[in-house]
């Protein structure tokens, strides 16, 4: 019964609907906690979802191995459910509300939000920086198992066990982020999360047959263990820079940017597969993903300790 239009379907009004929980939560977060605990909640946050990407994908690769891909998506509709019972037993209090008059429509509202990323340099230079290793970074990532599976030769089950690995990064970046920060400063371990870990991202296309295989796993470690890193601050920075008002509007400004290159990506990534083969186009992708970050080098952020809070100026480079 399961056609690939109604996959295609059902991915999109995923994906959709992923979009405003991102945003959605993104801009809730500092009402449920304060000032000085954000950047704990945000790493808290990171490291569920860094849990989740772990279990995930070596679950996935076992349940299509045993039971077939069908059972597999099955499984993972309940866990929307289990989502949803979680989000339902918030118990916030009561937001203020404007009144009719003074809410702007939409349109105007991500508006608003785009003028303050562009009066903003470090917010801008964050923003593209984001922006660009998203795109290469999920154009990896739509090609790492059909390079594992078909080029590498690896069992559905491997392949989920070796992406599970390497998204332990993710857990080990979110722990870190926090303490990090508070020894070295904000702004100096975001500059070393996304210059510093980049390059072990080249360490996927030389992944291969066997012992070759840890390889794959450690770029993917240690990629993934700096973009959570830079994550965790770029949300914090936002939520502490932000006016209240505005965090929501510049939070969904930014995403339109940001989560506007996945398809981007992926699309890309698929078509340098098909014609130039897929490990060239992850080292493709690779270099790309080395280089990006590389013009936060030519902002303020490599002469600050931390980045600034609510109510100071944005620095100029």
């Amino acid at each position: 019964m399961l056609t690939t239009t109604m996959l295609l379907v059902a991915a999109l009004l995923a994906g959709t609907a992923g979009i405003f929980s991102n945003v959605a939560f993104n801009a809730f977060l500092p009402h449920l906690v304060s000032t000085e605990d954000l950047m704990e909640g945000n790493a808290k946050l990171q490291t569920s979802a860094s849990v989740a990407l772990v279990v995930g994908p070596g679950l996935g690769g076992l349940l299509a191995q045993a039971a077939g891909a069908v059972t597999g998506f099955l499984v993972d509709s309940v866990t929307f459910l289990v989502s949803a019972a979680c989000l339902l037993g918030l118990r916030p209090e009561p937001e203020p509300r404007p009144s009719e008059g003074d809410r702007p429509g939409m349109p105007r509202q991500i508006a608003e939000g785009i003028r303050f990323i562009m009066r903003g340099r470090l917010l801008q230079a964050m923003l593209v920086v984001a922006a660009a290793t998203n795109f290469a970074m999920l154009g990896i990532t739509a090609l790492r198992v059909i390079f594992l599976v078909r080029t590498e030769d690896a069992a559905p089950g491997t392949a989920g066990f070796v992406i599970g690995v390497g998204s332990l990064g993710g857990i080990l970046g979110a722990a870190l982020a926090t303490r990090a920060s508070r020894r070295f400063g904000s702004a100096r371990t975001y500059l070393v999360a996304n210059v510093a870990a980049a390059p072990f991202i080249l360490l996927l296309p030389l992944g291969g047959h066997g012992w070759r295989l840890t390889l794959f796993a450690a770029g993917s470690f240690v990629a993934l263990a700096g973009a959570t890193i830079s994550n965790v601050i770029t949300m914090t920075f936002r939520g502490n820079f932000v006016p209240a008002h505005l965090l929501g509007r510049v939070t969904a400004a930014s995403r339109i940017f940001v989560f506007g290159t996945i398809p981007l990506g992926a699309t890309t990534a698929g078509l340098l597969a098909s014609a130039v083969g897929i490990r060239a186009a992850m080292w493709a992708l690779a270099v790309l993903y080395i280089i990006t970050p590389l013009p936060l080098l030519a902002t303020s952020a490599r002469t600050l300790r931390d980045f600034p809070a609510k109510g100071t100026q944005d620095p100029a480079p």
